[in-house]
């Protein structure tokens, strides 16, 4: 469940079971890379770092909830946190042309 929770949504089920089959022979290295990026904290270095900072989400994303998504952008001083609707996980695949303006609208404001 927690890979299908990553990919885009309506993923074709010929690649879904390409992409299991590829986890299942290599969980050796999948399940622990899985629990590290459960376990990192990078609050600190986020607090120190200067920069704008864009925080997209997708409004359906069932791996990044709403509460971390906020909290993710509270971290940096200089943050903007984007919900995209209608999105999961991968809203650059699901929702792309919301996706780049709200990057390109970013990008503009910090710019100029």
């Amino acid at each position: 469940l927690s890979l299908q929770a990553t990919l885009a949504m309506n993923v074709p089920a010929a690649l879904w079971e390409t992409l299991l089959a590829d986890c299942v022979a290599s969980k050796a290295s999948f399940i622990p890379n899985s629990r590290a990026l459960t376990e990192m904290d990078f609050t600190e270095g986020a607090r120190t770092f200067a920069k704008p900072v864009l925080v997209m989400r997708g409004e359906k994303d069932p791996v990044i909830t709403a509460a971390v998504a906020a909290q993710t952008a509270a971290a940096y001083g200089q943050s903007q946190l984007t919900i995209l609707p209608g999105s999961g996980h991968n809203p650059q695949v699901e929702v792309p042309d919301e996706f780049v303006q709200v990057l390109r609208d970013f990008i503009m404001k910090i710019s100029g």
